[in-house]
């Protein structure tokens, strides 16, 4: 993936919003983004994730719970799923 295309997904998925610096990306409170790594198949979770800045040739991925930085190259991005909160939806009986 390339810096273009991440910051196209990060746009115009839920709960990421970008700050007035223009290269910073935060999640919202309660909402949970996962950075997949490698390729299909065999790609590596980052996930809780509080916040991406995308610098030029690498992205800096800041954890939520405990703040850890993983500074990743673009061309090892494979895919970012963003997922809304829980809502106060009732569980129903049954499968999911």
């Amino acid at each position: 993936m390339n810096r273009s295309t991440l910051e196209n997904i990060l746009d115009r998925a839920s709960g990421i919003t970008r700050a007035k610096n223009g290269s910073e990306f935060d999640v919202e409170e309660g909402h949970r983004v996962t950075f997949y790594l490698g390729r299909p198949g065999q790609a590596m979770e980052i996930s809780d994730l509080q916040r991406a800045k995308l610098h030029d040739d690498f992205v800096e991925l800041t954890g939520n719970e405990s703040e850890t930085v993983t500074f990743v190259d673009y061309e090892a991005i494979h895919a970012v799923a963003a997922k809304p909160p829980k809502g106060d939806a009732k569980r129903r009986a049954g499968f999911a």
